[in-house]
């Protein structure tokens, strides 16, 4: 069974989501590469949210810290980033979501985020060398963009 990684933060208003991503098998010979590309992913996501991250879980073990909620009042779990991406291989399609979007990484007059450079390139970059497809494979990152969600 692969491996997946959740981190979860809370919103201004004291509302928690979470983003979910698959990862290999996890073994004791690749258990700390794992764990530097969940951080790295972590990192990735703390640069394009404004929500602020207080917990994560590795599928064999767990982070948390306080739950502090962020200071600026558009972290809003509702306000998304939709990560639309495909299997490598197949070319299937997948989506994940990030909650607290930081709209400031909008590309001016549309709903996406420049994935080129900057908070979006090291998204891009963390995501494709984690993340895998249902079938196993790696996943390409199409493009990242804001949606509102509820959930």
């Amino acid at each position: 069974m692969a491996a997946s990684a959740r981190i979860t933060q809370v919103d201004y208003g004291n509302e928690v989501s979470s983003s979910n991503f698959r990862g290999i098998d996890l073994s004791g010979a690749n258990f700390d590469a794992q764990e530097t590309l969940v951080d790295a992913l972590q990192t990735a996501i703390d640069g394009v949210a404004i929500g602020t991250i207080f917990a994560g879980r590795i599928e064999a073990s767990t982070f948390s810290g306080p739950k502090t909620l962020p200071a600026s009042p558009n972290a809003q779990r509702e306000t998304k980033w939709l990560v639309s991406m495909v299997d490598a291989v197949i070319g299937s399609p997948l989506t994940v979501e990030i909650p607290c979007a930081d709209l400031s990484l909008l590309v001016a007059n549309t709903d996406k985020m420049d994935i080129t450079a900057g908070a979006g390139l090291a998204l891009v970059t963390a995501i494709e060398a984690y993340h895998k497809s249902v079938a196993g494979n790696a996943v390409s990152v199409v493009e990242v963009r804001h949606v509102g969600r509820n959930t």
